[in-house]
Order: structure tokens, then sequence, then C-alpha cells
């Protein structure tokens, strides 16, 4: 029971962290040290449902409970405390790197495909932020339907990479405040039982989400093959993501973090910045208790 706690307040993060712009919930995953397990959960959804959900299914409310927080509260965090809230979650990044690391060198000798994967890794994240977007909305028609249903796919796709954030990918097509205003009218809605305005958000949302649930299942199915015919290779491959990731979160938040730099938010940012650090710590110790 203890584990299905822990994985219910590990689902959480991970739901927080496909919200964030910039931030991965593939990298919380690993942060976690439960990403092997996740990638298992969504190759084997399909085939083997009931033994999933039996086991992961703190796991999976979690998740969800996770976006609904941070789509009601992150949002104003890092609204309000831009540079506190981003340290923060590079903390979690940076205490997560020693343990990628121990995972990435399983071999003796480092070779020449395992320092390609990780190079290419680092060009795709400082690349992506560099895509021109523009905010999209509009009315609720097939083609937008359609598209919605390829963001889901698209951005499910990059959530279950660790270091590639779903919510960057949807802000360089445009379509991340889009997606995030409906969520909020129909958690709104929902909360205020006014169920005749629902209809819209309820039909965007419910393609787009069919379209993530598609793109994590065969994505984490691709995953689940690469580790078991090439570990090491895909680990170097994290470790770049998420090497560059603290960049790209800066970049992708650096208006709000530039009318931000003064002293006392300096200061605090430095502690959430040390408290990540520790949590990744506590939470690879806690992991290691459970497991024993």
């Amino acid at each position: 029971m203890k584990e299905k706690i822990v994985d219910f307040f590990k689902g959480i993060c991970i739901g927080i962290a496909n919200v964030i712009p910039g931030f991965s919930g593939g990298t919380m995953a690993v942060i976690l040290n439960i990403y092997e397990k996740v990638i298992y959960a969504f190759s084997n959804i399909f085939s083997h449902p009931i033994k999933v959900f039996k086991k992961l299914w703190t796991l999976f409310i979690g998740v969800i409970v996770g976006i609904v927080v941070s789509v009601l509260a992150i949002a104003k965090l890092l609204e309000r405390f831009p540079l506190p809230t981003i340290l923060f979650f590079i903390g979690l990044i940076i205490g997560s790197i020693p343990n990628v690391y121990a995972s990435a060198r399983k071999k003796a000798k480092v070779t020449s495909k395992d320092i390609v994967a990780f190079v290419v890794a680092i060009a795709m994240m400082v690349a992506l932020p560099l895509i021109n977007s523009h905010s999209f909305s509009g009315n609720v028609n097939i083609i937008i339907l359609v598209m919605l249903f390829l963001m889901g796919i698209i951005s499910a796709a990059a959530m279950v990479i660790p270091g590639i954030s779903g919510s960057l990918v949807l802000m360089a097509f445009g379509y991340y405040l889009y997606i995030v205003t409906n969520i909020k009218a129909l958690l709104a809605g929902f909360l205020a039982l006014d169920f005749a305005n629902l209809s819209s958000s309820f039909v965007t949302v419910l393609v787009f989400v069919i379209g993530c649930v598609l793109g994590a299942v065969y994505v984490a199915k691709l995953i689940h093959l690469l580790l078991k015919k090439h570990h090491q290779t895909v680990y170097f491959a994290i470790l770049g993501l998420l090497i560059a990731s603290p960049f790209v979160i800066v970049w992708m938040n650096y208006e709000s973090l530039r009318n931000n730099i003064k002293i006392e938010p300096i200061i605090i940012g430095v502690i959430c910045l040390i408290l990540g650090i520790i949590s990744v710590v506590f939470s690879k110790r806690l992991t290691k208790k459970i497991d024993e």
C-alpha cells in the first residue's frame, strides 16, 4: 500500500510537469526513477489493460490530479513567482542528472553511437524553441478537430520522451493557449455544474486526449523496444535531453524572468533550486527503502 501512495504522488508530479512549458513528464518520470515503469505501462496498456491498471492505477490517478492542479494552480505560481518556481524545476533536473548518467554508463566503454545520440538530443532541444509560433484561436470545426487530434499525438509523443516538453511542442505550433483555455473552461464548467456550456470544450478536450493516449502508447512501444536493444544509447540520448532542458525552460520563460530580476526573488529562487535538488535525492532514497 505504501508503494501505491508513493506512485500516486509521483503521478501528480508527472501530471504537473506535462503542463509546464519547457518541462517534460518524461523528465519527471526519470527524476522519480520510474521512467521504465511508465514506458512498460503505456506500451502494454492495450494488450494487458487489467494487469497494467491493477499495477499502476494510483500512478494514473495521480497524473490526472497533477494535470488538473497544474492547470488551476501552477500557472498562477509561474505568473506571481516565476523565478523561484522555474528554479525549483531546474533543481529537479540538475539533481536527476547523476542518476541518469549512472544508468547511461552500464557498459565500461562509451561508443560513438552513444556520443551521437547525446549530441543529437541536445541539438533537438536547442532547435525546438527557435520555431516561430503564433497563438491559435478559432471556432471548432472538423479541420480544427483533426489538428487537435494530431497535436495530441505529437505532444504526447514528446511527453513520453524525457527532456522534450509536450507543452513546448504545442507552443511551437501555436496551440498551447487554445488547449489550456479549453481545459480551464471544461474544469470551471464541471465544478460549477454548468453542463449546458460544456459541449464545445468537452469535444475539443476529448479529441485532444484521444490523440494524446494513442501518441503516448505507440511511442512508448518504440522506446520499450529501443531500451531492450540499445539501453545505453537511449540513456545517453536522455542525458543529452536533460542537460539541455534548463536552457530551454529559461528561454521559454525569458520575458517573465527578466522582469523579476530582483534580490528577493533571486535569493528565494536559489533556495528553491537547492530544494529541488534535495527533493530528487530524498525521492531516490525513499524509493530504495520501499524497494527493500
